[in-house]
């Protein structure tokens, strides 16, 4: 005979027991969390004999219909998780699926729930006593769920023997209502306790922004706590939850970049002087769940070791919120782009925008700009991978735009606010999605002979269902700038290359690459070479990246143009530029974002020589107008601030800029912020249209311009 058995369901519940439930405060805990997590508003737990006789926890949480109600009296069935990754990212406060079968095998159990968008006023009755199944039928209910449990621990004698005083189980039981009620200020909870009510403690209004839930928990502690006490406020937010090690060289103004994962830590602390003699007054939660953990109330002691006497202890409520896997930093806008993909780098994660001046340009200003990037045509733009901006108004009011999801609710003023130049806010923090750093990359280099087939192959590869990672074309003038500078190995004979990068498995890139040197070849591609190694990878993008620097080393001055045409016109458009060099009598070369259109011709004069900053003007001004006519815009990622303002009159109606203005007002009605900046009057667009440039010949040329 078999020595090893498998215990019965009844046995095994009651094992399940001892470690879910200690005492009659753990019953209340489980009970009342699942009520949290069926997203209750109102709250309401009665006790008698300190919760040995009767326990009732009654919510108007989403309740249940009866099979959900069955299945939820089964051992680790649970709502809360599917599949073992969910563990890493548990935001409910129970996901076991052990609390209710093993509360119910251990006392006289009743359950009575219907769901809350139900029509039917019958809902599901459940009667179990130890374990067994005694009865199951309908019943009138309110909508939501009410749990009673009766003479705890009747079966279990020994179990029942070890509990405390009544006095002694109640003081525990409202200790973990009050955690409760500090995490949940939104949810009303009332507390009844041999039939007399403890306290009863209203809903409080809270919403999402920090201020609101900062006002909330105030008035939840004056409901627990009575009168006024010293509480300080405290709102930190960081952008990760372990902070790089500083550098002993690195400038002590430059802003720190935590790494990764992000936290805010908000509440209350005690004023100095407020103290008590033991800890039990200092309340911390962690996503919600309250902790005891001896390194936070050493940080706090610490915090505090100047101000209290030996042997007192602060008080506090403090609510640590840590995003673990949701692949965000939070940073100021005066960090650097770059220095969040080097903060990230550790944890296999980057942020995508990547401009050719990253090493230098900062999150704030890309955000000003809504750039771009050599791999925004697969990843996106900067309203594309910002998810949240705290800024201010110009009469100093906080604004919170966006969040951690992907979408909120209203009107999308994120996008309205992202390019905006500062025109309508001053951001103060922004928070940027990260996304996981692709197994393999390799960018394919090709030659071409003529520049309107460069512009047919990218055509071609957009056409063919492929969206490369990057997809970048340099003109010869270009590559014979940045070639000397950098050697990236680019080919000096060929009049424009294309640089097209696939990402991902290594299986995928390997299929994307050899469909990618197909579709170059078919558009008359001269030579083909494919980085063979990451270093060769960065080698031929350091190249395009260098292009504006490398233009400083052929000229004194450079005139950077930035604007956007359809894919099909990148041909004609460096024609039209090669025909306005000749008018000009200056060089131009020219870089493209091809994938997406967006062109940067750089136009080398030297502003020493009279005449040629005002020919330089007039030759970007005629490259933007016919970025309009190709059904362009003035502007990709570089914004209008002053330069293009006239060019805003070519593209935009009267009627377009007066909206414009409007979304002005609405942020900034005195136009106190940037004032001038980047919406023509319709006077400045009328003068324009006089002074407009048409074949190079400038009406009254020894007037100054704007």
């Amino acid at each position: 005979m078999n020595r090893i058995r498998l215990l019965p369901e009844q046995v095994a519940n009651q094992i399940a027991a001892g470690e879910v439930v200690e005492r009659p405060a753990s019953v209340i805990k489980e009970l009342v969390e699942n009520s949290l997590d069926a997203g209750a508003t109102r709250v309401t737990v009665e006790i008698q004999a300190g919760g040995r006789s009767l326990i009732r926890v009654t919510d108007d949480g989403s309740g249940m219909s009866r099979d959900d109600a069955l299945l939820s009296l089964e051992r680790h069935a649970t709502s809360k998780i599917q599949r073992a990754e969910d563990l890493a990212s548990i935001a409910t406060m129970g996901f076991r699926g052990e609390a209710l079968p093993s509360i119910a095998s251990v006392s006289r159990f009743t359950l009575l729930t219907r769901e809350r968008d139900s029509s039917s006023p019958e809902g599901t009755q459940i009667h179990i006593n130890g374990g067994k199944m005694v009865e199951v039928k309908a019943a009138g209910s309110a909508p939501g769920t009410s749990v009673q449990v009766r003479q705890l621990f009747y079966n279990l004698p020994a179990r029942r023997k070890f509990l405390r005083t009544e006095e002694t189980e109640a003081a525990h039981i409202q200790h973990h209502l009050t955690l409760a009620a500090l995490a949940f200020p939104e949810v009303a909870f009332t507390f009844q306790k041999d039939g007399r009510s403890v306290w009863q403690l209203p809903q409080m209004k809270s919403e999402d922004d920090p201020a609101s839930r900062l006002a909330a928990l105030r008035e939840r502690l004056r409901a627990l706590y009575g009168a006024e006490q010293k509480l300080l406020a405290v709102d930190f937010s960081a952008a990760g939850a372990v902070e790089e090690p500083s550098d002993e060289n690195q400038d002590a103004d430059s802003p720190s970049v935590a790494r990764a994962s992000s936290f805010r830590l908000w509440g209350f602390i005690g004023a100095p002087g407020v103290s008590r003699s033991t800890r039990e007054d200092q309340h911390v939660f962690v996503n919600r769940r309250p902790v005891e953990n001896r390194g936070l109330h050493f940080a706090l002691l610490e915090g505090y070791h100047t101000s209290l006497m030996k042997g007192r202890y602060p008080v506090c409520c403090l609510f640590l919120e840590i995003d673990p896997l949701g692949r965000i930093a939070r940073v100021q806008p005066g960090v650097r782009n770059l220095q969040v993909s080097e903060a990230a780098a550790p944890h296999g994660l980057y942020y995508a925008p990547d401009p050719s001046s990253q090493l230098a340009c900062s999150i704030g200003g890309n955000v000003a700009e809504n750039s771009g990037g050599v791999h925004c045509l697969k990843y996106g733009l900067t309203v594309h991978n910002v998810l949240g901006l705290r800024a201010l108004t110009m009469d100093g009011e906080l604004l919170e735009l966006g969040g951690r999801a992907p979408d909120r609710p209203g009107l999308d003023l994120l996008a309205v606010a992202i390019g905006s130049e500062g025109l309508l806010l001053v951001v103060t923090e922004v928070t940027v999605k990260l996304i996981p750093r692709p197994q393999l990359a390799r960018v394919v280099m090709a030659s071409f002979a003529d520049v309107g087939a460069a512009g047919d192959a990218v055509a071609a590869i957009i056409a063919a269902g492929i969206i490369p990672a990057g997809l970048e074309m340099m003109d010869r003038k270009a590559t014979a700038a940045v070639e000397p500078f950098v050697q990236a190995g680019y080919d000096l004979a060929a009049e424009a290359i294309l640089l097209a990068e696939a990402d991902g498995a290594p299986e995928e890139v390997a299929d994307q690459v050899a469909e990618i040197e197909r579709l170059l070849r078919s558009c008359g591609a001269t030579a083909i070479t494919v980085s063979s190694s990451e270093s060769e990878r960065l080698r031929f993008w350091s190249g395009r990246k260098s292009a504006f620097p490398a233009a400083g080393r052929l000229s004194p001055d450079y005139y950077c143009m930035d604007g956007t045409i359809p894919r099909k016109s990148l041909g004609p458009m460096l024609k039209a530029i090669e025909q306005m060099e000749a008018r000009y009598g200056l060089r131009c070369m020219n870089v493209f974002h091809a994938g997406d259109g967006n062109l940067h011709p750089l136009i080398l004069f030297d502003a020493d020589k009279p005449g040629e900053w005002q020919q330089a003007d007039r030759f970007g001004a005629e490259i933007l107008e016919m970025c309009v006519r190709l059904g362009g815009t003035i502007t990709g990622e570089h914004g209008v601030g002053i330069e293009k303002i006239n060019s805003m009159c070519v593209q935009f109606s009267a009627a377009e800029r007066a909206a414009f203005f409007a979304v002005k007002a609405a942020f900034d009605e005195a136009g106190l912020l940037n004032p001038g900046k980047a919406i023509p009057t319709l006077a400045r667009c009328a003068e324009y249209g006089k002074m407009h440039v048409r074949a190079g010949a400038l009406a009254h040329p020894e007037l100054p311009r704007f």
